[in-house]
């Protein structure tokens, strides 16, 4: 059953990170919390190291397709990483069951909003 959980888990993460933008985190901590009963803190570590490889090929195929504004994508990635070391830091002080609900909460508050927005 976990190899087909990695298989799965895997494929959609891939897929729908190249189509949407998304997918590492919003798929596979989940998959990793109750699939392979990985802690939060696990989960989220696992989920980042997953998405170097992800966001590199997806980001070049969108690159070949003229679909990359990289000059913003410089900018922003710069601050995302000191965005990413405080979160990163910041994460590993809460209880496993605290993040797991402020990962829960956080999901399904952008789902409305972006349902709701024009």
């Amino acid at each position: 059953m976990r190899l087909l959980f990695t298989i799965v888990g895997g494929l959609s993460a891939g897929f729908v990170s190249g189509l949407l933008g998304v997918g590492g985190g919003v798929l596979l901590v989940p998959i990793f919390v109750y699939c392979f009963k990985m802690n939060m803190h696990l989960a989220i570590g696992t989920s980042l190291a997953i998405i170097v490889p992800t966001s590199l090929l997806g980001a070049g195929r969108h690159f070949l397709g003229q679909a990359v504004d990289l000059k913003l994508a410089l900018w922003v990635s710069l601050f995302s990483v000191l965005g990413a070391l405080a979160g990163a830091h910041i994460s590993l002080s809460f209880p496993t069951d605290l993040l797991r609900k402020m990962f829960a909460v956080f999901l399904f508050l952008l789902s409305i909003y972006m349902f709701f927005r024009r």
